[in-house]
This record gives C-alpha cells, sequence and structure tokens, in this order.
C-alpha cells in the first residue's frame, strides 16, 4: 500500500475535460505519485487511452455492494453511486492517503508529496470555515445555506460538540485510518452504509473532516485547501474582470484551479485565461451588457 495517491472518479460526459486534466497532472507531478480512476464499466473503452498516462482504470461494479439503484434526497442514480465510491474508495486497500480529484480541475505549477503528507503516512487535513462563501451574497443564497443545514445535519448524527464548522470542497484528501474508523465506530454500530450517510447529508468530505476533527482516529495537522475554486458564473465573470483591469485574483501558491462545471459545462470549457467579452456574453443578459454600456 501506497503513502499517498490521487483519486479520479470521473464518466463519459467528462470526457472533454480529462485530457485537460491529464496533461497538467503529468506535467506537474514532481514525485510521479500514482493516479487511479474509477469510470463506469460502459465506459471503460471510452477511458482506455488514460493508461497512457500511467493512470489505472477500474469498473465502477468493484463497488457494487455499496451502490444504489435509485438516487438519494433528489440527487441521480450516478451522482449518488459518485458520492458513495468517494467515500468508499479506501476499501481496496491501494493507498493509506488519498486525493480526491475532479476532471475540470487543472494543475498550476508543481506539486510533491510533502504538499500533502505532514510526516510519514500522516496526511495534513485540508478544511475552511468558508467565511468568504458565507458572506458571498450570491453564493449564500444558493448554495451556502443549504450546505450549512446539511453540515449541521452531520454535527448532529455524530453527537458532535465542536463548534467549528470546518469542512473541505474539491481535492479533499482522506486518510484510510479516518474513514476505517468512522466505519467501524459510528457506521456499523448503527448498521448505516455509505448510502445512510447521503440520506443525512450528502457532502462527503464534511463526514470527513467533522469526524476528524471530534475523534481524533490520526493525529490533525489543519492546513488551508491548495485549490482555487471559481463555483459559479458570478465568481467567474468577476476573476476575468479583475485580470482584465490589472488585478489578478488567482493566488500564487495555489496547486490547482477548478471552474464549477456545474456552471459551465452546458456551454464550453472554461478557464480563467478567456477574453473578458466572451466571459460577459456567457454569463450575462444581452440587455444588462447595453445598460452598463450606456450607463
Amino acid at each position: 500500500m501506497k503513502d499517498l495517491g490521487f483519486f479520479l472518479k470521473s464518466y463519459r460526459d467528462d470526457l472533454p475535460y480529462v485530457p485537460r486534466f491529464l496533461e497538467s497532472f503529468e506535467r506537474h507531478n514532481v514525485d510521479g505519485l500514482p493516479l487511479v480512476a474509477v469510470v463506469p464499466e460502459d465506459d471503460l473503452e471510452l477511458f482506455s487511452f488514460l493508461q497512457d498516462y500511467n493512470c489505472e482504470v477500474i469498473s465502477e461494479n468493484v463497488f457494487s455492494s455499496h451502490l444504489v439503484t435509485q438516487g438519494i434526497s433528489g440527487s441521480s442514480t450516478g451522482y449518488t453511486n459518485h458520492q458513495i465510491i468517494r467515500m468508499s474508495f479506501w476499501e481496496l486497500g491501494l493507498f493509506r492517503n488519498t486525493v480526491n480529484v475532479d476532471s475540470e480541475m487543472v494543475f498550476i505549477r508543481d506539486f510533491t508529496q510533502a504538499a500533502f503528507i505532514h510526516s510519514g503516512d500522516t496526511p495534513y487535513t485540508f478544511m475552511s470555515e468558508d467565511f468568504e462563501l458565507r458572506t458571498d451574497p450570491i453564493y449564500r443564497q444558493t448554495h451556502f445555506l443549504r450546505r450549512f443545514d446539511q453540515m449541521r445535519a452531520i454535527k448532529n448524527a455524530l453527537g458532535s460538540v465542536d463548534a467549528r464548522m470546518s469542512t473541505m470542497h474539491g481535492g479533499a484528501v482522506y486518510s484510510a485510518l479516518v474513514w476505517e474508523n468512522l466505519r467501524d465506530t459510528f457506521m456499523r454500530p448503527h448498521n448505516y452504509t455509505y448510502a445512510d450517510l447521503l440520506r443525512i447529508s450528502q457532502i462527503p468530505p464534511t463526514w470527513y473532516t467533522f469526524w476528524a476533527q471530534e475523534y481524533r482516529p490520526i493525529e490533525l495537522i489543519p492546513r488551508a485547501p491548495w485549490w482555487f475554486v471559481v463555483h459559479n458564473a458570478e465568481q467567474f465573470v468577476h476573476h476575468i474582470v479583475a485580470r482584465e483591469v490589472g488585478v489578478p485574483t488567482l493566488p500564487t501558491d495555489a496547486i490547482g484551479l477548478v471552474v464549477n462545471s456545474g456552471f459551465s459545462r452546458e456551454q464550453e470549457l472554461k478557464d480563467l485565461s478567456m477574453p473578458v467579452s466572451e466571459a460577459l456574453a456567457f454569463h450575462r443578459p444581452l440587455g444588462d451588457l447595453l445598460r452598463a454600456l450606456i450607463s
């Protein structure tokens, strides 16, 4: 078992993103850390090119005992199973610590194992209380309040008395010891499956961080996330315009950039280098642009 590896969960709709992700991963992966991808059985042939990048590809059928045939709490079956596989990947016994990555991620600078491992096989626990997102008026209404309710549901389920609401978005680093301890100490006594956890709350990284904070199955070494995430169209336009007027917003020490495909997938691949005119045209109604020009 290796101390650290990367795990990509993907499917055919992600194919436009995957080559960009793989090229950036290969370019900046100084230590040659391993990458494993899990895709649906029917998509294995479509993802066979990943072998050219020394990426092992596994069928999600390996996790069949955990998967569901119907989505949970309004989510699609595919999305629900995606989350279940994220939580149960450690059971394969490939890595002691796993960096969870998505097809929409792009690595923007070199990284080594030391960015994720504190010492020995003890990882950093990447987490944040998301104060900047709490105060973003659009994100707060569209995402944060609902997300906060789900976070509180986890706290209540775990009987947590820790007042911190530290969580993680994409790029979470999972220690197998934390998930094993959560399974053996919490899930099994309650006869819970991974699907049952999602029925309580559908944010796996927060199940992980809350358990790690409350019960300390590993030494907790907190660290701020390495990923710069653009969560919605408004944030995307803000960063593009800021760049255009000479006020770059991308942190110089970020390892990776994530432009959430939830808002960009239906239009085209997005990155922060696109012209400001294109960004505005995609995300602002024509009437708004005309009023801005007139004023």
